[in-house]
């Protein structure tokens, strides 16, 4: 489906209305890179063949029926490395539930099966944001529970999004041998 002269870019005002539309497999990413709606590194990697999954982290209870207290927020629009605020929630949160989709969509909101729909993400666990600062990143979900290898890849993967993740805890939750809970925290220094 492409759209024509009619159709132009102009009716549509944000990068949220292109996500909705992108799932009817209209390609706009060139049109909102020139809007100025997403920034330059995530329109070039849209324009290059769409977005390239670092990892897949498979849900570890796919067939569990959705939560019926399940909440999308939002989906999450970067400018100048900071997450602009969400309608009606704002972009100041203390441990609030994310994924990242392997088709690189932040999802910000309430359990993790809901935001991830069941399928594998590349990233899941909980944020801490301050006036759209990423501060905090935690692997901390029970249905995709990401190993420390995956979650040692989610600055990469906010970085590919667009997201400055200098100085930003990175707090690893695991199981030691015993079956122990442990939780290791280091600082992204890039």
């Amino acid at each position: 489906m492409r759209l024509g002269k009619r159709g132009r870019i102009s009716q549509w005002k944000t990068f949220y209305n292109y996500l909705l539309v992108a799932d009817a497999g209209v390609n706009l990413w060139s049109s909102y890179r020139a809007a100025g709606a997403m920034s330059d590194d995530v329109a070039k990697l849209m324009d290059e063949g769409g977005w390239k999954p670092i990892q897949g982290i498979k849900n570890k209870y796919p067939t569990e029926a959705m939560p019926l207290d399940g909440e999308l927020w939002g989906i999450a629009q970067i400018e100048n490395g900071l997450i602009k605020s969400i309608p009606n929630k704002g972009n100041t949160f203390k441990d609030v539930d994310f994924v990242i989709t392997t088709k690189g969509k932040l999802k910000i909101g309430r359990k993790h099966h809901f935001l991830g729909n069941g399928s594998d993400v590349e990233a899941a666990g909980t944020i801490k944001i301050t006036n759209g600062k990423l501060n905090k990143i935690s692997n901390s979900s029970g249905h995709y529970f990401p190993t420390i290898e995956e979650a040692n890849k989610f600055p990469e993967i906010f970085r590919k999004l667009g997201i400055n993740t200098k100085g930003v805890a990175l707090e690893i939750k695991f199981l030691d041998e015993a079956g122990n809970l442990k939780t290791q925290t280091k600082f992204i220094l890039e």
